[in-house]
């Protein structure tokens, strides 16, 4: 199942407390469901933010004229 696609990606580092066990969490839920650890993390985070309010832009950026 594959859900966001081939998109041109970008890294994303936090530290999160260890006490949630995200990691040991993603790891799982893709052993059942075989989606992407980023797109689990990226649906996951989208949704949130989406719910607070902050959807994302889907209009392309303009591009500069030469």
């Amino acid at each position: 199942m594959e859900i966001i696609g081939h998109t041109k990606r970008g890294q994303l580092n936090y530290a999160v407390p260890d006490v949630l066990q995200l990691q040991r969490r993603i790891r799982r839920y893709n052993a059942d469901h075989d989606v992407p650890h980023g797109d689990i993390v990226a649906l996951a985070l989208d949704a949130w933010l989406r719910a607070k309010g902050y959807p994302p832009d889907l209009k392309p950026p303009e591009r500069d004229a030469p």
